[in-house]
């Protein structure tokens, strides 16, 4: 999401109350806007296991185990 959306600021404040590192909150905002785990390892210059890697560990801190869980959390954020 763009600096200015809703999505994004909502990623923001996840990532504050759940303490997660600048990567795993550079890979939330990413997979948020619909961006797939090849896509985010080629914009972030890693591999496509250190994406996988990124995301087991923020799904661990979120207590989620899938996509979908991810989406409601996010939205329950937004305004």
């Amino acid at each position: 999401p763009d600096d200015g959306t809703n999505a994004h600021r909502a990623c923001q404040i996840v990532a504050e109350d759940f303490s997660l590192t600048q990567r795993e909150f550079e890979v939330l905002r990413r997979i948020v806007a619909g961006e797939s785990r090849a896509d985010v390892a080629k914009a972030l210059f890693i591999a496509p296991n250190t994406v996988k890697t990124h995301l087991r560990r923020l799904y661990q801190k979120l207590d989620i185990h899938k996509k979908q869980e991810l989406f409601a959390l996010i939205n329950s954020y937004v305004d």
